[in-house]
């Protein structure tokens, strides 16, 4: 259920205020689930990415293979699956590292201090 939570609110906050808002949402996710939030927040933000990606593709298709084309060429002449292997891979990694943030936050902050 968190997985589904933070993959929604992180599509939201995507389409809303911009992709560089997006990982705050997997920081709070990591700081929600503690343990393991990087692995959620990875996971959660690649899912709405891919998401995302599979919508505008349902969309425009041509426009979205143009475009996957002359970005995997400006990238080093990819093949036109390479964008969006690489858009993944950059949320998986953002993801990653806000939901570990989130989550040593959480080891920070709720930790009960020594008497």
């Amino acid at each position: 259920m968190k997985l589904v939570t933070i993959a929604l609110v992180s599509l939201v906050v995507h389409l809303s205020l911009g992709w560089m808002y997006a990982p705050l949402v997997s920081l709070v996710g990591g700081y929600w689930q503690g343990r393991g939030g990087g692995r959620l927040g990875a996971v959660a933000l690649a899912l709405s990415w891919l998401g995302l990606m599979i919508w505008n593709y349902m969309m425009a298709p041509s426009a979205m293979q143009k475009m996957f084309s002359m970005m995997s060429g400006i990238l080093g002449n990819l093949p036109s699956f390479g964008f969006p292997v690489i858009t993944l891979l950059f949320a998986l990694l953002l993801g990653a590292l806000s939901g570990y943030i989130g989550a040593q936050g959480a080891l920070v902050l709720k930790k009960k201090p020594r008497q």
